[in-house]
């Protein structure tokens, strides 16, 4: 089952979250850039109660990211929660100026990748919008990995309340 949702699917899961610092207090602690050969993928861990040039979605912790070449992005990898099973990743994003573009994918990494993505466009002027992913993993995964690739000088893009939970 795979499904691109604007607003979460099971709001009312209490499954743990699978990512480490989702809300980007003060920590960035499991998330890497990927930068591909001569790229650059910027990215920066921003505390609004000392002057973030942007607001947070919660808190006051948020990263922002953007990159001038197609494949840079901002990931966490993380095993899964029992073998198989349903996953909601459910991620907010805006724009720090303007209008940012790219793309939220989650990946089942094993002997073959497959991934459900979905496009985004958010402006600064609208706020924080969700997106949200609902994947059916195919079995056996040794690794989902969450993944945030910005459009290649496609603006900046805040992100924040990042989260991978198993939802069956």
């Amino acid at each position: 089952m795979a499904t691109n949702l604007t607003k979460p699917a099971r709001p009312e899961v209490v499954s743990p979250n699978l990512l480490s610092a989702g809300s980007f207090e003060q920590s960035i602690a499991g998330w890497q850039r990927l930068t591909p050969p001569g790229a650059v993928v910027n990215w920066a861990d921003y505390d609004t109660s000392v002057g973030a040039p942007s607001p947070a979605h919660d808190g006051t912790g948020y990263l922002a990211t953007n990159s001038d070449t197609a494949g840079g992005s901002v990931y966490q990898e993380v095993s899964p929660y029992g073998a198989g099973g349903v996953y909601q990743a459910s991620v907010w994003l805006s724009s720090a100026s303007g209008t940012a573009t790219g793309t939220f994918c989650l990946w089942s990494i094993y002997t073959a990748n497959n991934s459900l993505c979905s496009n985004y466009s958010v402006d600064a002027a609208t706020g924080y919008q969700n997106y949200v992913l609902i994947y059916g993993v195919p079995v056996p995964t040794g690794t989902l990995r969450f993944q945030i690739y910005p459009s290649p000088n496609g603006g900046t893009t805040n992100i924040d309340t990042a989260s991978l939970q198993r939802i069956s």
